[in-house]
């Protein structure tokens, strides 16, 4: 369904073959699996038959070019001008004949197709004067190692003039970089490759335009906006792709890129990115796949592939690896060696098989599978562009199923356009069951311009290590920096032991002494099990501190900021608020309110039935739900859930087990506990001797209602609790109850890719607690096959 999509304007339907093949048809005629998507602007943008690229040439052009015979056939039947003509005089067929597709010459023919150039048609002239170009109105938008890119205006329409200094313009080897670069450019055209427009002649500097995309490169998006989200990051993903996979079938000689980065791909006003910047390329040897060397120390060495970094024999294969590293970044928010000068990473990459880190949290199994084969340190393991674009529709197609489907569950939609218009929305704002946008990480330019944030950020990720130890406090980390480098870092590991800044402190030693400390929470200024945080940081004398967040315990409420002022040290607070707030979410709640902060969850199929199942995989560690209970203090789950499942236990390193509080109302009900869980109390309204066996506690209430189970868990100091409504803890009335007396502050529901929940009475109500009680942030993450939406009441 994802591949497709950009048939809207057309009379296609969708034929589904299984649970996750789609099929395009036109009049009942299934059309070619792989349809070529250099004409995707073409077909959507002109409903197939009048828009023109910058040379004038129309859908059919390319179609001609190309010798993709069913879209000519389809093209001409929606009512295409098989005569349309481009700048240089030549139609349709003046292409095919050019280059020897005779069988669509026969079908132009038979439709009336005119060739007024001939055979003997020179390959068309890209020369432009130069005075068609006002280069004396130019802007300077870009700087290379050679010249400038400037934005000019050509015919009036607004282009991009990348030019040679004329102070290396008269070397010889700089004129044939050049002139190489402009033989291999000026035969693409393909949706996903920057268009060159032409060469400006008669100039006393070497000038050639292209289009000119104003929304910059993937860097700069990366740089503004952080880890992007899975769906857009996937759809990225296969632009990139496909623009390869041209270069690597280009005719009549393939074409290796050699130098991919984020910085040479750029995105246009449709939101599509395009790769540019063919200065290293090479044509691909047809005999010997490997046959080039790198010569020089030419190229981005933290996206070089290791046998160009050891000046080996190199193919195609090179730009997989690139390819890689970057889709890496879409999904972390930048490079994770941002530390590391590029040249070192490069070092290691070729010599010691390092590789960037894919963490399950961020990372869905499909993609790191995928990256994986891509970066390999064999260059024929990795694979094809055309396999790549196979795997990632696939992995977009699955999203977008699944996406539609939750959002008609949970009536976000109303229509078959608000569908599409969640759809697209869940494609912006999507994560993979890890952190929001908010949490990426900056790379190593944007830390130049935005110190601060950065360093905060990597705060919460010490903070994190901590998960499920620090309660009832709160998970706090450190950094140190001094002349723009961390020189200790630190985190609160455990109740009762030294806070974040000590460690931290510890770890830089004496070189604290007019350094920075950055720390997600306010310095405490108080004695509690460990002494005032506020005095450590006087005592090591650093010149500045960045908090985070204030400190929401009144108790402390600004005074370790006043503290550390009142000492003469400088004092910022707020950067990165809102990820800190969230990193905390549960014990700022209990500080607040000194009620616990309760996750209710449940499970759905993906046609509205409740489940009382779980995904794949989430119970093992990186899963949600293995995760989700690392993070509570308590479960709550009914006795029934364990005739299916054992006691849940989190299977993430080092994770302190919640308490397990299994509801139990009927006194004849045989609970399964293995001998190794710990930590279970069973709650009942009558007396039984379920888990008496076993030494396990028994508390019997009057009344087993929501609010007399969470005011125990107050009662017990919890400061987090999970509510898993497996098997039915209470009725879905009394929750939603609940959920509008303030009792629930978060949901969790897991969407299953499977049909045939329950759909009785308790199922509809389960949908409606998503839809009465109004969700403030709601965040859809695809985590393997299954959408897990969250939001807060």
């Amino acid at each position: 369904m994802a591949k497709h999509t950009m048939f809207f304007f057309l009379p296609f339907s969708i034929s589904c073959k299984s649970s996750h093949s789609f099929v395009p048809t036109f009049n009942n005629r299934i059309l070619e699996p792989e349809l070529p998507w250099m004409l995707h602007h073409h077909l959507v943008m002109s409903k197939c038959k009048c828009k023109r690229d910058y040379d004038r040439r129309t859908a059919l052009h390319l179609a001609a070019c190309e010798g993709c015979t069913e879209i000519i056939l389809l093209l001409l039947e929606k009512g295409a001008d098989v005569n349309s003509t481009d700048r240089w005089g030549r139609t349709p067929l003046s292409d095919a004949r050019s280059l020897g597709h005779l069988e669509i010459c026969k079908i132009l023919e038979a439709h009336g197709g005119l060739d007024p150039v001939g055979l003997d048609s020179q390959t068309p002239c890209y020369q432009i004067h130069y005075t068609e170009v006002r280069m004396k109105e130019s802007i300077l938008i870009g700087e290379g190692a050679y010249g400038e890119v400037y934005k000019v205006k050509w015919r009036g329409t607004e282009v991009a003039a990348k030019t040679i200094r004329s102070s290396i313009a008269s070397s010889e080897t700089v004129r044939k970089a050049f002139l190489k670069e402009l033989e291999l450019w000026q035969t693409l055209r393909h949706p996903n490759i920057v268009q060159f427009l032409g060469v400006l002649k008669d100039s006393d500097r070497l000038i050639f335009l292209t289009e000119y995309l104003k929304n910059g490169s993937l860097y700069d998006i990366l740089k503004k906006k952080g880890r992007l989200d899975s769906m857009t990051a996937v759809s990225y993903a296969l632009d990139i792709a496909r623009g390869m996979n041209y270069l690597h079938h280009h005719k009549p000689h393939a074409i290796i890129h050699r130098d991919l980065t984020p910085r040479n791909v750029l995105q246009d006003e449709a939101g599509r990115l395009k790769v540019t910047d063919f200065g290293l390329s090479k044509i691909a040897q047809e005999k010997d796949v490997y046959g080039y060397k790198m010569t020089g120390g030419t190229g981005s060495y933290r996206y070089m592939a290791p046998e160009v970094y050891r000046r080996e024999s190199y193919g195609k294969s090179v730009d997989v690896f690139s390819f890689a590293l970057i889709v890496h970044e879409m999904f972390q928010g930048g490079p994770s060696n941002r530390e590391e000068p590029p040249e070192h990473v490069a070092d290691k990459r070729a010599y010691e098989d390092s590789r960037p880190p894919l963490s399950s949290y961020l990372y869905p199994e499909p993609v790191r599978m995928l990256l994986k084969r891509c970066w390999h340190r064999n260059p024929d393991v990795r694979p094809k562009f055309e396999d790549i674009i196979t795997e990632l529709e696939k992995i977009l197609e699955n999203e977008e199923i699944v996406a539609v489907g939750v959002f008609i569950i949970f009536g976000l939609c109303n229509s078959t356009r608000r569908v599409s218009d969640s759809s697209n929305n869940m494609r912006r704002h999507v994560g993979l069951g890890g952190s929001t946008c908010e949490e990426a990480s900056l790379g190593e330019d944007d830390k130049k311009d935005n110190d601060d944030g950065f360093y905060i950020r990597r705060c919460v990720e010490l903070a994190r290590k901590a998960i499920g130890h620090t309660s009832p406090n709160p998970m706090v980390g450190c950094v140190i920096v001094k002349d723009g480098k961390i020189i200790g870092e630190g985190f609160h590991p455990k109740a009762g032991q030294p806070h974040a800044e000590v460690f931290a402190l510890r770890d830089a030693g004496e070189l604290a002494e007019n350094s920075t400390a950055y720390v997600s929470l306010e310095p405490c200024n108080h004695f509690g099990r460990t002494p005032p945080c506020s005095e450590a940081l006087i005592k090591a004398k650093v010149k500045k501190v960045v908090v985070g967040m204030v400190d929401p315990n009144p108790i402390v409420a600004s005074r370790g900021v006043a503290k550390l002022q009142d000492a003469g040290i400088d004092v910022t607070v707020g950067v990165e608020e809102e990820l800190c707030k969230k990193l905390n979410e549960a014990w700022i709640h209990q500080m607040k309110t000194g009620n616990p902060f309760v996750t209710l969850r449940y499970s759905l199929t993906i046609d509205g039935g409740l489940s009382d199942d779980l995904g794949e995989e989430s119970m093992e560690a990186g899963g949600y739900y293995s995760r989700l209970l690392q993070e509570h203090d308590a479960v709550v789950l009914s006795s029934k859930s364990l005739k299916k499942y054992s006691v849940p236990e989190s299977k993430e390193p080092k994770s302190n087990q919640p308490l397990r509080v299994i509801i139990a109302k009927d006194p004849n009900q045989v609970i399964q506990i293995e001998e190794s869980a710990s930590k279970v109390v069973i709650f009942t309204d009558q007396q039984t001797g379920v888990g008496s066996e076993k030494g396990i506690e028994t508390r019997v209430f009057d009344e087993l209602k929501l609010g007399t189970i969470l005011e125990h868990c107050k009662g017990e100091g919890l400061c987090s609790v999970l509510l898993d409504l497996r098997g039915g803890i209470v009725d879905f009335e009394e929750i939603l109850k609940g959920v509008e007396g303030n009792l629930v502050q978060k949901l969790v529901v897991e969407v299953l890719p499977i049909w045939g929940g329950n759909k009785e009475a308790t199922s509809l109500e389960a949908i409606k607690i998503g839809q009465k009680a109004g969700l403030n942030k709601f965040e859809p993450k695809i985590v393997g096959k299954s959408v897990i939406l969250e939001g807060y009441f």
